[in-house]
């Protein structure tokens, strides 16, 4: 498949130079070249692991109530959703 690629002067000297040395034209270096880029960077994007969790604690201090004391518990809650006015 016939197709144009603008490619900077040093790597089609680069290019020129591979597939002199490897006896190729032109078109099967480029496809080689790119193949195993294409393959590398795919076998990448696999490998890539998801992010570790991280817990962050830090200490708040003394509890302020018993939360084991159910009428203080309510108390509170009241407090945090009924506001007074």
């Amino acid at each position: 498949m016939r197709t144009t690629l603008d490619l900077d002067l040093p790597i089609l000297k680069e290019l020129k130079a591979f597939s002199k040395s490897n006896s190729f034209s032109l078109g099967k270096a480029a496809t080689a070249l790119l193949a195993e880029a294409l393959s590398a960077h795919k076998a990448k994007a696999k490998k890539k692991a998801p992010p570790k969790f991280k817990w962050h604690s830090q200490n708040m201090g003394p509890a302020k109530i018993d939360i084991s004391d159910k009428e203080a518990l309510y108390k509170i809650l009241d407090q945090e959703f009924y506001p007074k006015k």
